[in-house]
């Protein structure tokens, strides 16, 4: 048997699977003949004519390993020596080989009709039986996709409804990332007829959960978004007091008091809560008339008006709109939540726009 197993080396064998060996009798069967027997088997990888060897590659049904096998040819013998690889089914695998062999070269059994028919009605039957489970564990998965995209979907709708209610209280139209509004998904059906539709389409559940990731992240620009309209929704005077102290271009910041009360609004019917005025570096305030910042009002740079409703900010708004185009105006102004956000009619356009861009900015920084 070592010139078997010198072949099997030769040809793919790693010498780490077990060898097994037999000998079955020959009753007059010729080398070339036992080759057109083999040929039933297998795939013949190897033919030494000169040392009557073959090396076969037998496997027997649809979930079985592959079994080689090395025969050698003799007059009054054939020898066998095989291993069998890694696959789903090993146990008795090479006996079960060599018997085939034995029946196939000695017997001379080839299997009749009804056995073909009986095997190939079973190999049908064993193929329907994989498709089914590897469909099934398809609409599994995406099943349990699914359900996560849903509870993804539920988490995102409520910060929907959350920022809806909450921007309706302010005006978000001159923040340039903010929507006026959002709009909710629509869950997924999950019953066992979708899953099987959405199984059969070209969807699976690999693009569910890239989906789902996505839902996840707009779900996360919803909650800080959420959170930079609240700063913007009556602020407390304070809050505002340390975003202006963030501007570069902003020097100077005093609220207005019921001591230094210019316009009386000041906590009156309509009027505003806080209001700060504050100089910029682009002025010379020294220029400008005015013992204090609030004296000198927003000529010096601006101002921050906070109101207790949108209603009352837009008011306020339509007055200063008034005395556009006239001798009276006072500068810019914008509304931003409930804020009115004003600056001095000294600056020429372009730095009023950016002056007021950049108190948007540092108002809407979380």
């Amino acid at each position: 048997m070592k010139e078997l197993k010198d072949a099997l080396l030769e040809n793919g064998y790693s010498g780490k699977e077990e060898l097994q060996e037999t000998e079955i009798l020959n009753e007059g069967l010729s080398f070339t003949k036992l080759r057109d027997k083999l040929y039933s088997l297998g795939d013949i990888v190897f033919e030494d004519q000169n040392n009557h060897i073959y090396i076969v590659n037998v496997k027997s049904s649809f979930l079985s390993n592959t079994v080689t096998v090395a025969i050698k040819w003799k007059s009054n013998k054939i020898c066998l020596c095989g291993y069998c690889s890694k696959g789903l089914i090993k146990t008795n695998s090479v006996q079960k080989t060599f018997k085939k062999i034995e029946n196939v070269i000695i017997s001379d059994s080839l299997p009749n009709k009804k056995s073909i028919k009986k095997l190939i009605i079973i190999a049908i039957c064993s193929v329907i039986l994989v498709l089914l489970g590897i469909f099934s564990i398809r609409v599994i998965m995406i099943r349990v996709a699914t359900d996560d995209y849903n509870n993804a979907v539920n988490d995102f709708n409520k910060t929907v409804e959350e920022y809806n209610g909450i921007a309706i209280k302010g005006d978000v139209k001159s923040v340039s990332d903010l929507p006026e509004s959002m709009e909710t998904i629509d869950l997924q059906s999950t019953d066992l007829i979708s899953m099987i539709g959405v199984s059969l389409s070209n969807n699976s559940s690999e693009k569910i959960r890239k989906d789902t990731d996505t839902v996840r992240e707009i779900t996360t620009d919803n909650e800080n978004a959420i959170a930079i309209v609240n700063q913007l929704i009556c602020p407390k005077q304070d809050f505002v007091i340390q975003k202006l102290k963030s501007i570069d271009s902003i020097k100077g910041i005093e609220a207005v008091t019921k001591e230094n009360n210019p316009d009386g609004l000041l906590n009156k019917d309509g009027g505003y809560y806080g209001c700060l005025y504050f100089t910029t570096n682009l002025l010379d305030e020294k220029t400008i008339p005015g013992k204090s910042i609030v004296d000198k009002g927003t000529d010096a740079g601006g101002a921050i008006e906070l109101y207790n409703s949108l209603d009352d900010a837009k008011k306020r708004c339509e007055y200063l709109a008034s005395y556009d185009g006239t001798i009276l105006t006072t500068g810019s102004y914008v509304l931003v939540g409930t804020m009115v956000i004003r600056t001095s009619f000294k600056l020429d356009d372009n730095e009023q726009y950016k002056l007021t861009d950049s108190i948007i900015k540092a108002m809407t920084t979380v």
